[in-house]
């Protein structure tokens, strides 16, 4: 008789090549989403960026030499169990994790991914077919690793968007001249995902 683990290994294995070809036409699908309705998107995160902004100015007085110099989006692991897609936006000076005050704020992403409930359903319904009683907590563990997926398409409409005229645009004066944008899980380790030159982004802004 098979193990727990070994159960949860087979519905794994059946699961990384069910959704190979689902992340192929899904990303495309979200990529659709994105720049159909850019304006709308960009203007959704520069406004929770905006926030972020507005919580760090109290504190602007007493840190003059410490403006902010890196932009943390963080992905939250709680979306398989809330089904809340946000990244928490969190702002540090040049210390890093020397934080000027409690900068936190959320940018909702739900509208680029519509689709996952159907996804799930959808994968229930082939486990199902395959597997003796699925239950819940096994089909919570898949949407777990359904959601690295969402979390690296995500990414790569950050760097669309950290990288755009607009997001140059709302850096303000509590900002420095170089700015490290970061990505990866909340308490987690984040990498850099777009480094800004603020002279540079205001020459072409000017041109």
């Amino acid at each position: 008789m098979q193990t727990r683990e070994e159960r949860l290994q087979k519905i794994h294995s059946y699961f990384v090549d069910w959704v190979k070809p689902v992340y192929q036409y899904r990303t495309m699908d979200t990529m659709s989403i994105y720049h159909t309705n850019r304006e709308k998107i960009v203007h959704s995160l520069l406004a929770s960026l905006d926030a972020a902004t507005e919580a760090a100015k109290p504190m602007s007085g007493l840190y003059r030499n410490q403006k902010i110099a890196f932009i943390q989006f963080s992905y939250l692991l709680s979306a398989t169990l809330t089904k809340e897609l946000q990244l928490r936006i969190d702002l540090y000076d040049t210390r890093h994790y020397g934080d000027l005050t409690d900068t936190k704020s959320y940018w909702d992403y739900q509208e680029l991914f519509p689709y996952i409930d159907d996804d799930m359903k959808q994968l229930r319904i082939e486990l199902d077919k395959r597997f003796l009683r699925i239950t819940n907590y096994e089909i919570l563990d898949m949407r777990m690793y359904y959601h690295v997926g969402v979390f690296a398409l995500i990414e790569e409409v950050l760097k669309e968007i950290v990288t755009s005229v607009p997001f140059f645009e709302a850096l303000g004066e509590l900002y420095q001249s170089e700015i490290s944008v970061l990505y990866g899980g909340y308490l987690d380790q984040a990498r850099v995902i777009a480094s800004i030159n603020r002279r540079q982004a205001n020459g072409l802004l000017s041109n």
